[in-house]
């Protein structure tokens, strides 16, 4: 991965558009002296600086980069909560389905192990709990609704809710792809 342009001046970006700016108007006041030290300095070479410069100063600032991206972030929160909400019910029907000594090896199976970072906006550990916990209903769900231990609307809430958290989530990771498309484009 690239690593980030860090700013090395000690002013704003449009303190510095226009001192770059200022630069320019010198350099083609003084054009003549400069071709005179260096023949790049002529009137090509300040043309492209102003276009350099104009491109620059037209890119969206960072605030305009990150909305949308900012913005999937903010709604994947409460997509979040659901999908750990329900994590916790599960524990719940895993304690009345399963003997006590087998709990923790159980809440493991589920995604136990994931959830602290998932609770954390760890977007990539709270979708491997999201797998885990829809397999582990899939492959005990005849144990969990043995004497309604789990309501039998259970998993397709659990499903609903981690699909929309996936959905928001890859438009989140898509957002990405594109802004870093455009960025080494």
């Amino acid at each position: 991965m690239a690593k980030p342009t860090i700013a090395e001046y000690k002013c704003t970006k449009q303190e510095l558009y226009s001192i770059a700016e200022t630069i320019y108007n010198n350099l083609s006041d003084n054009l003549a002296a400069f071709t005179a030290y260096k023949t790049k300095y002529n009137a090509a070479y300040v043309t492209a600086l102003r276009a350099n410069r104009t491109t620059a100063k037209n890119l969206p600032d960072v605030e305009a980069r990150n909305t949308v991206s900012e913005t999937n972030r903010l709604e994947l929160i409460p997509l979040a909560q659901a999908c750990t909400d329900a994590f916790q019910m599960l524990k719940g029907y895993i304690n009345d389905a399963f003997p006590e000594e087998q709990h923790s090896t159980k809440y493991d199976a589920a995604g136990q192990t994931k959830y602290a970072a998932a609770t954390r906006q760890n977007w990539e550990e709270l979708s491997g709990m999201n797998s885990s916990m829809n397999s582990f209903i899939s492959t005990n769900l005849t144990v969990l609704t043995t004497k309604d231990f789990m309501p039998a609307a259970f998993p397709a809430t659990v499903t609903a809710a981690t699909s929309a958290f996936e959905t928001k989530y890859s438009a989140l990771k898509l957002q990405g792809k594109r802004v870093r498309r455009r960025q080494t484009g």
